[in-house]
């Protein structure tokens, strides 16, 4: 039966993971998620500022400037 005990070790190897591991993995999410919200919040304030720029100056009407 040693293809069955090959097999396992190799599923296993891939399974276990070190307190290390999941703790560097976690980090790497935290930061992924840090990043993705302040994107978000620079995305708002783009929008925000645009608006702010139409609303204060109007585009003329095409063929009247």
């Amino acid at each position: 039966m040693g293809w069955l005990d090959n097999l396992w070790r190799r599923r296993a190897g891939r399974v276990t993971e070190s307190t290390e591991d999941r703790a560097r993995i976690r980090e790497q999410e935290e930061a992924r998620k840090a990043e993705k919200e302040e994107a978000h919040l620079l995305e708002q304030r783009a929008h925000q500022h645009r608006d702010d720029e139409i609303f204060r100056e109007p585009r003329k009407p095409p063929g009247t400037g």
